[in-house]
């Protein structure tokens, strides 16, 4: 019993660590936004993000949290390889579906949030990001459901430490502004997909469940 709640308080404690870092991001570089940045650009920042979280949590509906519920309950190694699978086949598609759908109408959507066409390519980056991030969600949740909390951690500080390295440079030398954080953002997300799809793609079996699809849907909405 003391063994499982040491295992458990160490993996708990592990994953905290690794969440906690991508919320430090923003405390760490506040005193660079505040020499940099003015009040309108903090206000179109504040929009920016809240949108890349509407898109990830509405589109994405956090599929990973519904392959962990499924995978747990299973026991058959060959199924838990095929949820996978399903979980990663169909997060794909929908990444594909939204930058189909949305990125022809980047600049309705800045007409739309700030009354010009200039903000156009934020919002580029800004649906390339949020969509990246539903698959990184999906590979951090398995590493989490696999209980490989050493990689969980080292996944999270080389996002952290690479989007705080691209802040500096954007915004310091390229004097990007709020483009430059939001680009950090999608080129950590990017790169930390690159070592994902691996991850993803070694530990799914090929078939696709469209009775658990189904059921994961009805779960995550």
């Amino acid at each position: 019993m003391l063994d499982k709640l040491r295992h458990t308080v160490k993996h708990t404690a592990v994953y905290s660590l690794g969440n906690l870092s991508t919320k430090l991001i923003g405390l760490v570089l506040l005193p660079l936004y505040l020499e940099k940045l003015n009040t309108a650009e903090y206000g179109i920042l504040a929009i920016l993000e809240v949108t890349s979280q509407f898109i990830i949590a509405v589109f994405g509906m956090r599929l990973s949290v519904a392959m962990m519920r499924w995978y747990a309950v299973e026991n058959d190694v060959k199924e838990k390889g095929r949820i996978i699978f399903t979980t990663f086949f169909t997060t794909l598609v929908i990444l594909v579906i939204i930058n189909l759908l949305l990125q022809p109408f980047t600049k309705d959507l800045s007409i739309l949030f700030f009354e010009t066409p200039d903000f156009r390519s934020y919002f580029v980056i800004l649906i390339i990001w949020s969509t990246l991030e539903m698959l990184n969600r999906l590979g951090l949740d398995l590493l989490r459901l696999k209980e490989r909390s050493g990689s969980f951690i080292l996944a999270t500080l080389f996002k952290f430490l690479l989007v705080l390295v691209l802040n500096f440079y954007f915004i310091l030398h390229l004097e990007m502004g709020v483009k430059g954080i939001i680009l950090s953002q999608m080129i950590g997300s990017g790169v930390l997909t690159l070592f994902f799809i691996p991850f993803l793609l070694h530990q799914s079996i090929p078939g696709f469940s469209f009775p658990v699809l189904k059921g994961m849907l009805r779960y995550s909405v």
